[in-house]
């Protein structure tokens, strides 16, 4: 049977296993060798019901289809999960009973070290296989099964059903039929509120050009073009385009805000001597910090970009989380967001030095999210000349901070219910 497996025995082992058959056969040729009537009838009836329930059994999964559907597959921590199951008959054959096996919901995870910590699962004991009963299935007919859960851990996760198991109206009997494939649900890092400094401007102060300009400012003409039909009529200049004869339009000066760049240093957690507990522990409040900064920057229609020396599970894809040059506030925070769910500990760094040669813009604040301060790479970075100030948010407690060091979360290490928030 194609998709299907054999029909296998299942609540009727006693008596149409292969000693029961056996017995029966034994008993059926004793009655008619004796001549007792009602014996041979109630055997005779096994027998139908046997051929019926193989027959039925046989035939319950073809024409069935089982098709997975989550409304919202982009989820914060503890936001409902909706995942519904589309059963479909598309025989007149009706499908007395259906069981839908699950793997539950399983976190895929990048594992480049042997060990574990709070940023795995205990891949030694899987997630507990989950039976959906769903009753009479009437041919021709669909029905839906809807399941609501909560995740509270960021990372990817996989939703999936891996078997179907349906029989005969007896229940004697079972055909399964083995499911692949899978629907990913990605949970967001967590957003913690934190006690940010003032980063950058809100709006452009004085003369600040730029080539990498965020809007053009109509005081500042640097000269004629061409006029194109996308052009606004407010920018056409009419005494330029009556003597040139043809109409032309004002090239505005760019002008761009103040730029943030945060920067997420995964070099300084691997470098640091903390147990594995802590290490880990760590590299989620650094993740939910730069979310959470992402976040506040947007919402006060601030400018920002997002670094980080974290490779990617695909090494051609590279350490860019955002361009510079995106517009689209919610599609770069949207963009973060869904990169930082999928950012393992255990992947490799790149370069912190590579990555600032990509940065051509000569202006804004950069902003470390780092274990500790590091004076080398503090030197290196200041003398790019690219960022007008560097402000670090570091997790080491011990050290004296200035303005421009600054501790992210004092006593974090000590604090429990963050580290059940986190880590889960």
């Amino acid at each position: 049977m194609k998709g299907t497996s054999k029909v296998h025995v299942h609540n009727g082992s006693l008596v149409f296993g292969k000693y029961g058959l056996a017995g029966l056969g034994i008993l059926l040729f004793l009655s008619i060798l004796l001549a007792w009537t009602e014996l041979i009838w109630v055997l005779m009836s096994c027998f139908i019901i046997l051929i019926i329930s193989r027959f039925w059994t046989r035939w319950s999964l073809e024409k069935f289809t089982l098709s997975e559907f989550i409304p919202v597959r982009e989820v914060f921590p503890e936001e409902e999960v909706a995942i519904e199951f589309h059963l479909q008959n598309r025989k007149r054959l009706p499908i007395p009973w259906v069981h839908l096996k699950t793997e539950g919901i399983q976190r895929n995870i990048v594992q480049k070290e042997a060990e574990l910590s709070c940023s795995e699962v205990d891949l030694s004991q899987p997630p507990e296989d989950q039976i959906y009963k769903v009753g009479w299935i009437s041919g021709r007919e669909k029905v839906s099964y809807k399941q609501q859960t909560k995740l509270f851990k960021r990372g990817v996760y996989k939703v999936s059903a891996s078997k179907i198991v349906s029989g005969d109206p007896f229940s004697l009997f079972r055909s399964e039929r083995d499911l692949s494939g899978f629907t990913e649900v990605i949970v967001y890092p967590r957003l913690l509120a934190f006690n940010w400094p003032e980063f950058g401007i809100k709006s452009p102060n004085g003369d600040l050009a730029d080539n990498n300009f965020i809007f053009t400012d109509p005081a500042y003409k640097a000269g004629l073009r061409d006029y194109l039909p996308s052009d606004s009529l407010k920018n056409i200049n009419w005494a330029a385009s009556a003597r040139f004869q043809v109409l032309k339009s004002n090239l505005l000066e760019g002008k761009a805000v103040s730029r943030t760049f945060i920067y997420l240093n995964e070099k300084s957690l691997k470098q640091s001597k903390w147990e594995r507990e802590k290490r880990d522990f760590a590299w989620e409040l650094l993740i939910s910090g730069v979310a959470s900064l992402a976040m506040y920057l947007s919402s006060s229609g601030k400018e920002w970009d997002f670094i980080t020396d974290a490779g990617a599970e695909n090494q051609k894809t590279p350490a860019w989380s955002t361009g510079p040059y995106s517009t689209s506030p919610s599609q770069k925070t949207r963009q973060l967001l869904i990169n930082l769910a999928r950012k393992d500990i255990h992947l490799p760094v790149t370069d912190p030095m590579d990555l600032f040669k990509h940065i051509g813009v000569r202006s804004g604040t950069l902003v470390v999210f780092s274990a500790r301060y590091n004076t080398n790479l503090a030197g290196k970075i200041q003398a790019t000349g690219k960022f007008r100030q560097i402000k670090w948010l570091v997790l080491e407690d011990s050290a004296c901070y200035g303005d421009e060091i600054i501790s992210l979360k004092p006593g974090w290490n000590e604090d429990l219910k963050l580290k059940q928030l986190l880590c889960s």
